[in-house]
């Protein structure tokens, strides 16, 4: 049975350091506005609306690239919600992608991860490789299963962009919560052979590390030619001034 649940212990969560991911995760039915399941994710009507106000602000952008950093948007709300949630709260989190709705935005961009109930609170005996494990299996591999086959973009750009964003939270959560029971084992998932291995490297820069991705995201083929700043293109040096990192 999953213990009580107030909403105290969510707030608590997403306080501190964690502020900044408040409102990514929510338990329960939604109130007002539009939330939707994953199939209306992934309508063409949907995926239309994302790429019709994307091009408004940035220019007309072929249909995959689109779908690439819309990709990003949505890992960067899924991956904190998830981690705060499953680490911090240390709740099994009932995150398989048929049991989980998004609240979406009217240009479609996803603003929180929608559970149904809060999950058991974890067994010390048992840790968490089993529900890691389900995350993976039950949520990441079929979104990237199911964004690739509508949109083209390849799986390996995908689960690269969730990669990107999943190494980037477990840096910061060794920055605000060093020694976190947990995040020993996601870092074993980056250096073991799953479709996240290894999703980003550091390099020397100018006597510091420079952090870069291992496989583009594609964002480099927008018009207005803003960069991630961790972008492998060798289009994007300090010469070119066409080209600006975001």
């Amino acid at each position: 049975m999953a213990s009580p649940w107030d909403g105290a212990e969510l707030d608590a969560a997403f306080s501190g350091p964690m502020a900044p991911f408040r409102g990514r995760l929510a338990i329960g039915p939604p109130g007002e506005g539009h939330n939707v399941s994953v199939q209306a994710l992934m309508t063409p009507a949907h995926l239309e609306q994302v790429r019709r106000h994307f091009d408004a602000a940035h220019g007309a952008t072929d249909a995959r690239v689109v779908a690439s950093i819309w990709s990003k948007w949505h890992f960067a709300i899924v991956m904190p919600a998830w981690f705060i949630g499953r680490v911090l709260m240390g709740r099994r989190l009932p995150t398989a992608l048929d049991q989980v709705s998004f609240d979406v935005n009217e240009e479609g961009r996803t603003l929180c991860l929608r559970l149904p109930a809060p999950g058991e609170h974890d067994d010390e005996a048992s840790g968490p490789d089993m529900s890691w494990h389900g995350f993976m299996d039950l949520h990441l591999a079929p979104f990237v299963e199911q964004l690739a086959e509508r949109t083209g973009v390849t799986r390996r750009v995908l689960w690269s962009n969730a990669g990107n964003l999943f190494e980037a939270f477990i840096r910061r959560l060794d920055e605000t919560h060093p020694g976190l029971r947990g995040l020993g084992l996601a870092r074993q998932w980056l250096e073991t052979p799953t479709p996240l291995y290894r999703p980003v490297i550091y390099l020397p820069r100018a006597g510091s590390e420079h952090r870069m991705r291992r496989i583009c995201c594609m964002r480099y083929l927008v018009p207005d030619r803003v960069f991630c700043t961790t972008c492998p293109s060798p289009l994007l040096n300090a010469s070119n001034s066409a080209c600006r990192p975001s």
